[in-house]
């Protein structure tokens, strides 16, 4: 990632430079870019995934919260009993009472129900 960064910024700053406040070797940078890339580079160009690199930020944000209003405040003796009680926080609470901001702060249950009637 740090030689990613300098290579995007070598033309505003001293690659040299760069490397020392990164604490990274400057033949180490240069090795890095003459390397071919990775078969996960490459599978991952030909699917398309580097334009979409914020694709899983939704995901991401989700289970911060339930792990923050959830998971982190109670102890569960079980995995079964985790699983049983994190759907129904998911079912019960998360999908129909809270608000979601990618839906203008409303609640998911009247939106549904408002898109059903329409």
């Amino acid at each position: 990632m740090r030689y990613a960064w300098i290579e995007q910024h070598r033309d505003d700053y001293a690659v040299s430079r760069m490397c020392r406040l990164l604490l990274v070797s400057r033949s180490g940078y240069l090795q890095w870019r003459r390397r071919p890339p990775s078969a996960r580079a490459q599978a991952n160009a030909r699917l398309g995934l580097a334009e979409c690199l914020g694709v899983n930020a939704p995901m991401e944000s989700f289970f911060k919260t339930l792990k923050v209003e959830r998971v982190y405040q109670l102890r569960y003796a079980t995995r079964a009993e985790a699983r049983l009680d994190i759907v129904d926080w998911i079912e019960g609470f998360y999908n129909h009472w809270r608000l979601h901001s990618s839906i203008g702060y409303q609640i998911p249950a009247d939106v549904e129900s408002r898109l059903m009637a329409a």
